[in-house]
């Protein structure tokens, strides 16, 4: 009996000890933004810093993103997989270049969440100084040229959106160039030799023939409807070893 009443009183002492927040928000963690940057490839980086976890362990944080004002918990989510030095970091990638966004950090404990101040961006897309190819304005080359001039392009076509991704044509005066995008053309694409190509890939075809897999293609977005494409010395699969490079606006 006496040993009993020892460990309660110890129990009570315990308890006793542990500091309770006068501040109910002392409860939850404090966390706020750090920056928000575009990086070459036109994905968009953003940071911030847990200053306090709270009453409890912290157990997430990320950001929240919208096109609207103080975005909500699970608008555009990205949970953060790491903390280092209380700075977590998440990256969005396909981000419109003409659109107007909203970030904002959060952070949860045990005993609930909660967000950091907002910080907004305008603007973004690729770096184009990051394009290995530097051609003339909707320009056409092949190579070896064999001793024919660049084409150029006479018509781009407005892009055709069915479901994530789009399709367009573009023409010089004798040969047609057909895109079709795995979805929305914003950043940087990866050629693909399937005709119904994944998310962040694109299939084009030149003459019957389609460009090998594995190069990129750089967009450059301009407005809701119109960007421009760069392709660099993409080998095209007829037998010639031959390359491809363009630039072109669609639409023009």
């Amino acid at each position: 009996m006496r040993n009993l009443l020892i460990l309660l009183i110890v129990l009570l002492t315990f308890l006793g000890c542990k500091k309770v927040p006068k501040d109910p928000a002392d409860y939850y963690p404090k966390v706020k933004m750090l920056d928000v940057s575009v990086q070459p490839d036109g994905s968009v980086k953003v940071r911030a810093q847990v200053l306090s976890e709270g009453a409890s362990e912290l157990m997430h944080a990320g950001f929240c993103m919208d096109t609207l004002p103080n975005p909500e918990l699970l608008s555009g989510q990205k949970l953060a997989t790491e903390l280092v030095d209380n700075v977590f970091t998440c990256t969005y990638t396909s981000l419109s270049a003409v659109s107007k966004y909203y970030f904002r950090a959060f952070a949860a404990n045990e005993d609930g969440y909660a967000y950091s101040d907002v910080k907004e961006l305008s603007g973004g897309g690729i770096d184009t100084a990051i394009i290995p190819c530097s051609l003339a304005f909707n320009t056409l080359r092949l190579e070896p040229s064999w001793g024919q001039p660049d084409e150029i392009f006479s018509v781009v076509e407005e892009a055709e959106y069915n479901g994530l991704g789009c399709r367009f044509s573009a023409h010089t005066g004798s040969r047609s160039v057909h895109f079709t995008f795995g979805s929305r053309p914003l950043g940087i694409f990866t050629t693909s030799e399937a005709s119904s190509p994944q998310p962040g890939y694109v299939w084009i075809l030149m003459g019957g023939y389609t460009i090998a897999a594995g190069t990129k293609v750089y967009i450059k977005q301009l407005t809701e409807t119109s960007f421009d494409v760069w392709l660099c010395n993409a080998r095209v699969m007829d037998g010639s070893g031959r390359t491809l490079s363009l630039r072109l606006r669609s639409p023009y």
